[in-house]
């Protein structure tokens, strides 16, 4: 019986506690028609500046839009920083393929769009806030260079 006391008080003790709802909102990435409209967009969304291009928050992989823009919608995101990376996977890998001096032989974009002549952005170049839904529009570039 005191067991069911000791539940009863630490049930009701919450009662008089107003509820603490984290404000979760949407962001929405939109793609502009592909120059090569095939294979799959993967998108990450991510929070932590020091693992960037190791996690994120959430990912969605999307078939690319061939008749234009492709439009992509993190739902539940909770306030603060942020950054997209992105890139079109155009032979379905499931994975970025890159050349032997480690350069993206598939379409790369990040929110934000800093420029990515010399090397991978980092967090802060594509870093953005949440403090309600937000919609980025990302260009993705392409590094396919010949020799000859």
């Amino acid at each position: 019986m005191k067991t069911y006391a000791l539940f009863a008080c630490i049930a009701l003790a919450g009662l008089g506690q107003p509820a603490r709802v984290m404000a979760q909102h949407t962001v929405t990435v939109k793609i502009p028609k592909l120059k090569e409209p095939k294979g799959h967009l993967h998108v990450f969304l991510c929070n932590d500046s020091k693992a960037f291009y190791d996690k994120a928050v959430q990912t969605r992989v999307m078939p690319v839009n061939p008749q234009g823009e492709t439009k992509i919608v993190f739902a539940n995101v909770p306030k603060g920083a942020y950054a997209i990376r992105v890139f079109q996977d155009l032979n379905n890998s499931h994975a970025l393929d890159r050349s032997m001096m480690d350069i993206p032989e598939e379409p790369v974009g990040f929110s934000n769009n800093p420029p990515v002549n010399m090397g991978p952005p980092d967090f802060e170049s594509a870093r953005f806030e949440v403090n309600t839904s937000v919609e980025h529009k990302i260009l993705l570039h392409s590094f396919k260079y010949t020799l000859f």
